[in-house]
């Protein structure tokens, strides 16, 4: 295999599965560490999805990967076909242990990645996908992220009890609701350059309404994280990360309303959960 080809596939499946594995050690709240077997698995079912989404939307003709992945070597649409293609079928081959023990829990959502982008689901003005329906692309992101990040791995541990426990379904909506933000201010970035069909919330209200209604969700998720803090199920060091966290998602969401550098997106704001995963260690030292 080429080693442009071999750069250009890590590279296209690097950032997901940091992400992932932040998120995943970051809201484990189980008794004793999470395992790195544990972390892996989630690592691989997020990769599954995403590039099953990708093959997806490049199928369906909604997807462009060129713009954000050209390099010397990616420089047509064939290649990144083959990318999207390699990097989907060396996802399921190194994950075929967990794809064959835990198919039941992965199915679900990857028939929502599957769906996400393609037009098979009825509407008064013909076939949409699940991200044309309005406000429909952030609740979907925002769902397969909580799922694969919060849910599967808790459910793989064979764990299933702690949904039970006083405050798991407010920490798990908390969750959803950080992921939506995160998702919703890259679409007031796109707000002029998005197709009008997909219906995101800057095109629906706003960028000025969706900035307040994001600020207002932010809000929610600090109250949230308070009342898991205060039923015990939060602790101290992970409390504060969320808090801190959630400040800086705050200010994200006011700057997004202006024009800012690629950093911006790339670091600041999809990268949110590796700094708080990073504040959490920071504060476990000192609480």
């Amino acid at each position: 295999m080429p080693a442009g080809l071999v750069r250009t596939i890590v590279k296209f499946n690097l950032v997901p599965a940091v992400l992932t594995g932040c998120a995943i050690h970051s809201f484990w709240l189980l008794p004793g560490p999470v395992s790195q077997r544990l972390i892996i698995t989630g690592v691989f079912a997020v990769l599954l999805f995403y590039n099953l989404h990708r093959l997806v939307k490049l199928y369906t003709g909604a997807y462009d990967g060129l713009p954000a992945l050209r390099t010397e070597y990616v420089a047509s649409a064939y290649v990144l076909w083959t990318v999207v293609i390699l990097s989907f079928f060396i996802t399921v081959l190194l994950g075929f242990d967990l794809f064959m023990r835990h198919w039941k829990l992965l199915f679900w959502a990857a028939l929502v990645a599957a769906i996400y982008a393609m037009p098979v689901l009825p509407s008064p003005h013909g076939l949409r996908s699940l991200r044309e329906f309005p406000g429909g692309k952030g609740i979907v992101v925002a769902g397969v992220w909580s799922y694969t990040t919060a849910v599967l791995p808790v459910l793989i541990a064979g764990r299933a009890d702690w949904f039970d426990t006083p405050g798991s379904w407010i920490f798990l909506a908390a969750r959803f609701l950080l992921f939506y933000v995160i998702t919703g201010i890259s679409d007031i970035r796109d707000v002029k350059n998005d197709p009008a069909h997909l219906n995101t919330v800057p095109q629906l209200i706003g960028v000025r309404n969706t900035i307040a209604l994001y600020l207002f969700l932010v809000a929610v998720i600090m109250v949230m994280n308070v009342f898991t803090y205060l039923t015990g199920m939060l602790p101290l060091s992970r409390f504060v990360a969320y808090l801190l966290s959630n400040v800086l998602l705050a200010v994200l969401v006011v700057r997004s309303g202006r024009r800012q550098p690629a950093w911006f997106y790339a670091i600041l704001v999809d990268g949110l959960v590796v700094f708080q995963w990073i504040i959490w260690l920071f504060a476990d030292l000192f609480f």
